[in-house]
């Protein structure tokens, strides 16, 4: 049986089974366009990663878009080291700030999602990727870049968060508008980068897959339900977690049925002084 009926005043089943959870970080359609860019991702990693294997010059899909940066813009050191920096640091305090957004808001599977996504993708690009890629440029690893990858991981982040915002609604357009800056600000670094000669255009696309697919990833795994009952609010009792009614509504539950009882038993008392009447 799916459900109850509504006016028996009981949830439907499928209500009654995710009490005593965190809500879910992504809705059903979310979920399934979710997994089509996680695959995207993965390719378009796993394609640069095979471009760039060993060389220590930019591959051919690389070679005009790097060209004709480093041709328009490429002698405006200064302002795209500025744009770089910034662009990551800004990230960071992005990141912090949504960490404690959700900390206030007692939004635990969003702090997890920030402490888990944005240190692995991290790990995942430097510690594994670029060593096993072994692209250079000089001395120095190259791919997927790791500048880009941060901004687009807490982009990624930030547009999972506001899916389901807190309490204090958002309005859509302000939903839509602060990712897509933190998208604009990834693309920006990544022209950047390859303005100063520090990646390739492969590197930058390389990083945002990582970023966004690492995020995506994230999400879809902290929304198993084992891990919404990991990250159910530890104030919320055990009864209501277990699908019973809230004190309030058992209190008025019970009053009802002592005001029912009350009224019987008052008129059986009343009827009884009648009867001893008789005798």
């Amino acid at each position: 049986m799916a459900g109850l009926r509504a006016g028996n005043g009981v949830a439907p089943i499928s209500d009654i089974r995710g009490r005593g959870s965190a809500p879910a970080l992504l809705p059903g359609p979310a979920r399934r366009l979710a997994v089509i860019l996680i695959c995207c991702c993965a390719a378009v990693v796993a394609a640069g990663a095979v471009l760039g294997a060993g060389r220590s010059r930019p591959n051919a899909l690389s070679r005009p878009v790097d060209s004709w940066i480093r041709d328009h813009i490429g002698a405006h050191h200064t302002a795209l080291q500025l744009i770089s920096d910034l662009g990551v640091l800004g990230s960071g305090l992005v990141a912090i700030a949504l960490l404690l957004a959700a900390v206030v808001s007692r939004r635990r599977n969003v702090a997890a999602l920030v402490l888990i996504s944005v240190p692995f993708a991290w790990i995942l690009t430097d510690f594994v990727l670029k060593p096993l890629v072994s692209e250079r440029i000089g001395n120095f690893l190259t791919y997927p870049s790791g500048h880009t990858q941060v901004v687009l991981c807490v982009a990624t982040v930030l547009a999972v968060a506001l899916c389901r915002p807190p309490r204090a609604r958002l309005s859509t357009w302000l939903r839509v508008a602060m990712p897509a800056i933190m998208v604009a600000v990834g693309l920006a670094v990544a022209i950047s980068l390859i303005g100063l000669d520090y990646h390739y255009f492969t590197d930058t696309v390389g990083g945002a897959g990582i970023g966004v697919g690492v995020g995506l990833s994230t999400a879809l795994c902290l929304d198993t339900p084992r891990a919404r009952r990991a990250l159910r609010d530890p104030r919320q009792g055990p009864a209501q977690a277990a699908g019973a009614a809230p004190p309030a509504a058992q209190t008025g539950t019970r009053s009802r049925r002592s005001d029912a009882s009350g009224g019987s038993s008052f008129r059986n008392c009343s009827r009884r002084p009648a009867r001893s009447a008789r005798w």
